[in-house]
């Protein structure tokens, strides 16, 4: 409850790239598929892993 302005726009930049990369990897993956997203990576189009990947670490995750 103490974040500022700039961290909360800061969080929704974040939260935003998270759910763009979802709606990308739903389009390769299932909810059923046992695979973890680094073993499926491999498998795409070099562009679609670029724009996964991108997406991730503007999420803010490594």
């Amino acid at each position: 409850m103490d974040a500022r302005f700039p961290a909360l726009a800061r969080m929704e930049r974040q939260a935003a790239a998270y759910v763009e990369a979802m709606r990308i990897i739903q389009q390769w993956m299932l909810p059923s598929d046992t695979r973890a997203l680094g073993e499926l990576m491999p498998e795409l189009l070099e562009e679609v892993r670029e724009q996964i990947a991108d997406n991730l670490v503007r999420a803010g995750i490594n």
